[in-house]
């Protein structure tokens, strides 16, 4: 993966006036194309998600919903391409830097109490919270390391490991220094 992706669909919570929204994202062609490099996958024929964003305060939105893709792998057995379909379930919340609201009392913790397993609250800046980033997180969290395509199989008369034994590095360096 190169270090930077500009994918991003920002959207102001704050701006829309309503303390919930529905927001249904796609994504073009050159998008796809531009992810799957990023990713180092072979191509994306699919990627949309149906994201829910509600407001908590001024300062936090939570975002709920399903990102739905196609992706194709290359299978780590067979060495074939396949395309794997995933369905991402989606939740996050965002929440404004303490100074950046309105009213600063909403924007500090109302209490004490720390969840460790719960993640870290996500940036919400002055363009809003990028739902883009969020989609390209979570598919990439969601690819398998290994991924295999359905019924690939090692043969069964596949060797173990290689059936030439090794040169000893050794024995190469002495051949070099001419000394026996």
């Amino acid at each position: 993966m190169t270090n930077s992706l500009a994918f991003h669909r920002w959207i102001d919570p704050a701006g829309r006036g309503a303390p919930q929204g529905v927001h249904a994202i796609t994504t073009d062609e050159a998008e796809r194309k531009a992810l799957a490099v990023w990713l180092d996958v072979p191509s994306i024929p699919r990627l949309s998600a149906a994201l829910t964003i509600r407001r908590t305060g001024a300062s936090e939105a939570h975002v709920t919903g399903k990102i739905d893709a196609d992706v194709e792998l290359v299978c780590g057995v067979s060495l074939d391409n396949f395309v794997q379909h995933f369905e991402i379930p989606v939740e996050a919340v965002f929440r404004r830097p303490v100074g950046q609201t309105a009213n600063p009392a909403e924007s500090a913790p109302s209490d004490l109490d720390f969840d460790l397993d719960a993640d870290e609250p996500r940036d919400w800046t002055q363009h809003g919270i990028d739902l883009g980033s969020l989609m390209v997180e979570e598919l990439s969290l969601a690819l398998p390391d290994f991924p295999k395509k359905p019924g690939a199989e090692l043969p069964e008369d596949a060797p173990l490991e290689a059936d030439a034994p090794r040169p000893n590095p050794f024995a190469v360096l002495k051949g070099l220094t001419g000394k026996d």
